[in-house]
């Protein structure tokens, strides 16, 4: 779990790491935020202090996170996947107030390159397991997704 800046969405707070925010992500970080013990368990290890908790607005598509007077909005126990938004800016009635999410964030997968550096010629119909393996080597599927469709013999390894 990852503690947002005051006013920024999961999706914001999950890039600033590196990482990205899905609705899967919020979700499994609920069994960490639907009780008021947990939340503070939590809270107290990203450096935050609650002093206050507020279970009213359970599913609210910001919860759970914590206002700067250390007031704590707790997450009901059974929530609908659409309740979680990653894009959801913590506000108070709409009125931005220094409110930070608690979010859930995954491994961003890497870019594919746009060239491939070290193609291989298979022989005849070799798959490119078969061609890198030819040389002691693995196919690589990211460098391999950079080939166009009129380079299907070749491999990259």
């Amino acid at each position: 779990p990852v503690l947002g800046a005051g006013n920024a969405s999961c999706t914001e707070a999950c890039a600033s790491i590196g990482r990205q925010c899905t609705v899967a992500t919020l979700a499994a970080l609920n069994p960490l935020v639907d009780t008021v013990e947990e939340l503070g368990f939590l809270m107290s290890s990203l450096g935050a202090n609650c002093t206050t908790y507020v279970s009213e607005w359970g599913t609210g598509t910001d919860v759970p996170n914590i206002q700067p007077d250390g007031t704590c909005y707790v997450s009901d126990t059974d929530r609908d996947s659409s309740t979680y938004d990653c894009d959801r800016v913590p506000d108070s009635g709409g009125v931005l107030s220094g409110k930070r999410r608690v979010c859930c964030c995954n491994e961003t997968l890497p870019e594919p390159p746009e060239t491939c550096e070290n193609p291989v010629l298979g022989a005849g119909n070799a798959s490119c397991t078969e061609a890198c393996a030819s040389i002691g080597m693995e196919c690589n599927q990211t460098s391999l997704a950079a080939l166009t469709p009129l380079t299907r013999t070749r491999s990259h390894c």
